[in-house]
């Protein structure tokens, strides 16, 4: 599962909040999509990749292709079956041809590509996690908190998943290098 707050504010959309070195021959990346305006979500798993682009989801993302919108962004993986989730509410579950390889976050703000920041992301991220399960729906809900971010770190109410969190970056610090909140 990865989970984070993004909040937009730029041109656009089609830049990378999430993504590591791979770009176009099968790298793992997380962004919204679309021209003029959002119109969906893409998630690459270095094998092959899936979109959502139906209109509830597009729906989500109009408003926050305005601008000066915050919004959660979650995807769970179990084996091949993804679900994407917008402030905790499901866009829809895909199936995957394969069970791709684990996740990998090389960059933050940016894909990469031939060892360059790529389509860096225009706005703001915050609160990215990464955990080796994947959550359920009530965790996803709890993480959303009604658009107030909880800390991962320790478990509260649905949200039980500490122990299995790998990577959290909180962006509390206000200076210097963001610190991995995980206890690993």
């Amino acid at each position: 599962t990865v989970s984070l707050w993004v909040n937009f504010d730029g041109t656009t959309l089609q830049h990378h909040p999430l993504g590591d070195e791979g770009y176009g021959s099968g790298g793992y990346h997380f962004y919204p999509i679309g021209s003029g305006g959002a119109q969906g979500m893409y998630v690459n798993f270095r094998t092959e990749s899936e979109h959502w682009n139906d209109s509830t989801t597009q729906g989500h993302m109009s408003d926050f292709a305005d601008g000066g919108v915050w919004q959660q962004w979650t995807y769970t993986r179990a084996d091949d079956t993804v679900i994407l989730y917008i402030n905790g509410v499901s866009m829809g579950t895909k199936t995957l041809s394969s069970d791709p390889d684990g996740i990998l976050i090389d960059t933050i703000g940016a894909g990469m590509h031939n060892g360059s920041p790529y389509q860096e992301w225009e706005g703001y991220i915050d609160e990215v996690a990464a955990w080796n399960v994947a959550l359920d729906a009530d965790a996803v809900l709890k993480i959303y908190n009604d658009g107030t971010p909880i800390d991962l770190s320790g478990d509260d109410g649905d949200y039980d998943n500490s122990s299995s969190l790998m990577v959290y970056w909180r962006f509390e610090e206000g200076t210097g290098n963001a610190i991995d909140s995980s206890a690993n």
